[in-house]
This record gives structure tokens, sequence and C-alpha cells, in this order.
């Protein structure tokens, strides 16, 4: 047991490993190359030259990229050619939220004031200035910008048609994108698995969870682009479902440990979940009523998060004390690394304002998903192969060893079954049978020759009745069979069955002969006999019958 424990461990980590590396690459790719590759591909070139800025009346050149100092706002100016007409230029510098004006023309103007944002998520959008079509060249295009701190760090200007723009900023959250796209699949994936186990009766809501999880995640990856809200034309609307998503995340995770082992008795986790629901409907309130923005009350879902994962994880320790399982172990580790990735985050976020910090809280969640689903399949795994196990012992429980098909017990529960629910019916037929001439039979010819003619007849019987009702053999050479809501006659039945008899005969070895005898559950008024009157008729009819066929 401790060596499969191990085993399991170490494909845990080899999973949760292998998808780590793969988050850091997307996280190099994006953040070393995510610009100027994106650039390149969207065919875009980068206006470095020609900007200039006036100080106490004196031209002053600059190339872009560059950090300038100003006590006041900074206005750069740019000899606009006729060769720009028609183009776009696209740049990241919402943080000093900038105006750009050729002549007497706004080609862009900053404004969030429909749903403000702070400085990470002003990084991480483009300012777009579409140059008139009709543009003949010979003004000068000026770039204003406003900053509190007095420091501008501007970054390079792109120019290029609106479609190559477009599809450089797609480019730059390509990766987000294949994200989202893996966070759907995954979900996709789980709502089957439960699906399935649903079916054969073995769910495990966790799996739901896991996938309500992932298209929160998903949905929130993708609204809180800043590409996806500018290329929408519903920014206030895209950044409320980024806020709302953001502030659910954690619901359906906390219901994910709820339902894991023995979690449920931990009430803190219900007060946990009231707590993310209440903030969510607070936070909504006060910004309908415009007491606080979203962005205002921004790290109270932080600090809930944060409290929120210190709770799961102190609650599983706990749990994994008292009941150590592989399972609670994997969860653990999955919920660490979620944290690890949250923290990293939420300092590149608040700390140094790095715009790409949701990239890493997205890979942090992909591993710590997969993790879980990878613990929830070898659990499941484990279950289903018991409940195999179990449902094979109990069908040759069940089964008559010698003829296959069900056996006493089988009928036994039939009967027990029909009797708890006989008002409902309107009727059932019991049919009792006997091998006539067994006992000759053994004591000429042996007892292999006996079971030879047990095998025959209950294979007739099943051949002759199984489309119409449930076979038994009940007894040595005793057999029975059940049929609810009987629609043919006794004699059709019967009819059947000495035709089977018959093909037996024709190329068997002994003779074969069946006495039958039936009752109705109900008598010819419709009224409910007593079970033990109703098996007694049965099976006087067949000994009835039995007599017939001495004679």
């Amino acid at each position: 047991m401790r060596a499969k424990e191990t085993e399991d461990k170490k494909r845990l980590w080899e999973y949760a490993g292998f998808f780590l590396v793969l988050g850091m690459l997307c996280l190099l790719v994006m953040t070393t190359f995510g610009k100027t590759t994106s650039a390149q591909k969207a065919q875009l070139h980068a206006v470095t030259e020609g900007w200039y800025f006036m100080k106490d009346g004196q031209r002053q050149d600059v190339s872009l990229p560059i950090t300038l100092y100003s006590d006041s706002e900074l206005v750069l100016h740019f000899d606009l050619g006729e060769e720009y007409a028609g183009q776009t230029l696209t740049l990241k510098a919402a943080s000093y939220e900038p105006q750009i004006c050729l002549g007497e023309r706004v080609l862009y103007q900053y404004d969030d004031t429909s749903f403000p944002a702070n400085e990470p998520m002003k990084a991480k959008m483009n300012c777009d200035a579409v140059i008139p079509t009709a543009y003949n060249g010979g003004e000068t295009m000026v770039l204003e910008l406003h900053h509190v701190s007095g420091e501008y760090n501007l970054p390079v200007i792109y120019a290029g048609t609106g479609e190559a723009v477009m599809r450089f900023h797609v480019w730059e959250i390509i990766a987000m994108l294949l994200i989202a796209l893996v966070m759907v699949v995954l979900a996709s994936v789980a709502v089957g698995v439960s699906l399935y186990l649903y079916r054969i009766r073995l769910q495990d809501h966790r799996f739901l969870d896991a996938a309500v999880f992932l298209l929160i995640c998903a949905i929130w990856c993708v609204t809180d682009s800043a590409v996806i809200q500018q290329y929408s034309g519903q920014t206030f609307i895209v950044r409320m479902v980024s806020f709302y998503a953001f502030m659910m995340l954690a619901v359906p995770m906390l219901h994910f440990v709820r339902n894991s082992a023995d979690m449920k008795k931990y009430r803190v986790l219900d007060v946990c979940i009231g707590t993310f629901y209440l903030n969510a409907i607070v936070q909504g309130g006060l910004c309908y009523l415009g007491v606080l923005d979203m962005i205002d009350m921004l790290f109270v879902t932080h600090l809930l998060l944060g409290i929120g994962v210190s709770v799961v994880a102190v609650l599983l320790v706990r749990e994994y004390r008292n009941h150590s399982s592989v399972e609670l172990r994997i969860i653990w580790h999955a919920f660490m690394m979620l944290a690890g990735s949250g923290v990293i985050a939420m300092l590149l976020y608040w700390l140094f304002e790095i715009p790409y910090y949701e990239l890493l809280f997205e890979c942090g969640i992909l591993i710590f998903v997969v993790t879980l689903l990878f613990g929830l399949i070898l659990t499941m795994t484990e279950h289903i192969q018991y409940k195999t196990e179990m449902l094979v012992y109990q069908r040759l429980a069940k089964e008559d060893n010698l003829t296959g098909i069900a056996n006493r017990l089988a009928f036994e529960e039939k009967i027990s079954e029909i009797q708890g629910r006989a008002e409902t019916y309107q009727n059932v037929a019991l049919i009792f049978m006997d091998v006539n001439g067994l006992k000759i039979v053994n004591d000429r010819f042996g007892h292999n020759a006996g079971d030879e003619l047990i095998v025959a007849a209950a294979h007739c019987i099943e051949n002759a009745f199984s489309r119409w009702g449930s076979c038994y053999r009940i007894g040595g050479d005793e057999f029975c069979v059940l049929i609810v809501e009987p629609r043919e006659t006794p004699d059709e039945w019967f009819r059947v069955l000495d035709q089977e008899i018959v093909k037996y005969n024709n190329t068997g070895k002994r003779r074969l002969s069946i006495a039958r005898g039936m009752s109705y559950l109900r008598d010819e008024k419709g009224c409910l006999k007593r079970f033990s009157d109703w098996k007694y008729e049965a099976d006087q009819n067949m000994y009835l019958d039995k007599g017939m066929e001495k004679r």
C-alpha cells in the first residue's frame, strides 16, 4: 500500500512539473518576446524616430523607448507625413491618460470614467489612434501625457493598418486565449466524466465543481484582457463580468473541498462560501450606489482569497492527520501550488505593477486543476474497479453455478420487491416447473446425466420465457418464472415451452419432460391473494400436471 502511494505521489509531481514548466515557458515567451515578436508577425513598423518636445523654446529630439521627467504634463510632437494616411498608431500608455491630436482633431482620448482602472490594469491597455484616410500630410501630431509622479516611461509606438494592429493585439494575448481554450476543454472533460459516473451510479459532484471553476476561470481570463475589452465595444459590461468572475472564483473550489473526504463537517467552509457571495453582493451594491468603484474594493477580494486558501490548507492538514489518504494529500498539494502562483501574481500586481501578472496566475490555475483532476480520476478508477468487483460478486451470488440462470436468492429478492409494490401491479404470473423423471435418470445413468438434463431444462425454460419474464432455478430440478403485467395467455407460454422441449428431444440423448403449474397474484375479482396462497396454488398446479404426466 505504501509503495502504491509513493508511486501515485511520484506520478502527481511528474504531471505538476510538466505543466509548471509549460506555464513558465509561456510566461517567458510573453514577457521576453511578446510585443516585438507580435509586431513582426502582425507586419507593423516601429515609430521610434522623429519625436520631439519643446523645452525653453528649443526643440529636443527623442527616440522611443525612453524615460523622461517632467513636473507637469509631457507633450510630444511628431511631424506626420502623408504615408501614415489611413494607418493606426498603437501604444501602451494608458497609465498617462494620453490624448493624441492631429491639428484640431482629437484622434484618441483616454477615458475610463464609466469603469475606472488601476495602474496594473492601465498598463495592459492599448491606446489606438486612427489617422484619417484623406490625410495629405504636413501636420504635426501631438501626444499629451499626464502622470502624477512626473516620470514617463514611454514604450515603442507601432504603426500599421487597422487589420495589422488588430493582429498585433491578438498575438499579444495568444497565450491567454490558449489557456482559456484549455480550461474550456478540461471543463468539458470533467462534465463528461461526471455524466459517465452518474450513468454507472458512482456520481462525484467534485467533477462538476471543477468544471464550473474552469468555466469561471475561462470567463475571467477572457474578460480581464484589455484587448477583449477594447474590441468588444462594451468595456463597462466586460469589466463588470471580469470582476464578478474573479470574485466568484473560490466558490466552486470551496464546494470541491466540502465534497472531499469528510470535509462537510467543517462548517467554516460554508461560512467562507457565504462570505464570497456576500462580498459580490456588497461590492455590486456599493458600485451601483456610486459609493465606491469596483477597483477600489479589489483588495477585499484578494484578502478573502488569501484567507480562504489559508483556511482550506489548515483544514486539509487537520483532516489528513486524522485520516491519511492519497486523495487529501493531492488536494493539499494542488491548493499549495495555486496559492503560490496567486501570491506571486499579487506581488507582481500590487508591488511591481507588471501587466502580465495574470498569465502566471492562469498557469497556476491550470496546474491546480490538472492536479485535482488527476487525483480525482486516480480515486475514481479505484472506486470503479471496486464497484465492478462488487457487481461481479453480487451477480455470481445470485447466479446458479450449474445452469447460469438466476438462483433462489435472486428469486426471493424479486418476490420481496413484488410484495412491497403489490398494489401497483395489475397482475403478476408465477410459474413453478419441475423436471419429470430426474431421479430415474440419476439412478440409471449417474448424476452427470441428471445434471445435463437440468441444464437442458434451464435452457428450454429461458428460451421460452426470457422475452416475457425472469427465470430462476430455485432447487435441484425446480424452476420458477415470474411475469410482471402479463399480456399473453398461459396456453401461449406453455406452447412455446413445449416447442423448445421438442427441439431438445429431437437431438438430445435423453428425453426431457417438464411439469408446470401457474397462478396469478390477483383472483378473478381482481383482489390480491396472500403470497403464501399464491405460491401454494402454483405449486399445487405443478404437481397436478406432474401427476397427469405419470398417467
